[in-house]
């Protein structure tokens, strides 16, 4: 609870309307050293456009223009984290599948890949694909984030905090912060890196993808 409300100060998340795991997730990232993440099927929340989050979020409530407007709001100023002044190190491994999903139409999603790439070039994020020629790989049955918290962080909530893996379900999210089990993801995360390109071969692999849009 101390590494999501960070301190005393009521976090901005509390009054979305977001589900509460959701909820604690964010204060976390927030509070967090490192942040590493693979997506099979989507671009991550933090490396989202609006129109791409927008389309994205259309599919969860097609119904509700107003909720779907505060929710991509919220993932918006999430983005922040990455600009401020001491920002985690945040580093992103995503499947190629999810560059060839072509979510809210071509022209949103080639300027999916542009965001992309200014990512890397204002060097707020380390983007590594994980190309098709690579074949079968360890993560392919879903995503996974790991965050590692700060000494501060974790003498003020334990040392069985210093590392948890966040998952995201249909209806929910599972955390992970039991130690073998933590242990299972950062070696999969390792797997993954080593059958990701280069940043720069990445780099190349975006902007092939963009052309080819």
């Amino acid at each position: 609870m101390e590494l999501a409300r960070g301190g005393r100060e009521r976090g901005w998340w509390e009054d979305a309307p977001l589900s509460p795991a959701l909820k604690t997730y964010i204060g976390m990232e927030g509070s967090a050293a490192t942040i590493s993440e693979f997506q099979i099927l989507a671009v991550p929340a933090l490396l989202q456009t609006r129109e791409y989050a927008e389309a994205i979020g259309a599919v969860y409530f097609p119904d509700d223009p107003r909720r779907l407007k505060l929710v991509v709001d919220a993932r918006m100023r999430r983005q922040e984290l990455l600009e401020r002044e001491n920002p985690p190190t945040y580093r992103a491994i995503i499947d190629q599948a999810a560059l060839s999903r072509v979510v809210g139409g071509r022209a949103t999603m080639q300027k999916q890949l542009e965001h992309l790439l200014s990512k890397i070039d204002q060097s707020l994020a380390e983007i590594r694909i994980i190309p098709f020629l690579s074949g079968a790989h360890i993560g392919m049955d879903s995503g996974f984030t790991i965050l590692t918290f700060p000494q501060p962080a974790i003498a003020a909530a334990g040392p069985a905090m210093s590392t948890v893996v966040y998952v995201e379900t249909l209806d929910g999210a599972a955390y992970v912060d039991q130690f073998d089990s933590v242990g299972a993801y950062v070696r999969a995360l390792e797997t993954l890196t080593a059958q990701s390109l280069s940043p720069t071969a990445s780099g190349d692999l975006l902007r092939e993808a963009r052309r080819t849009l």
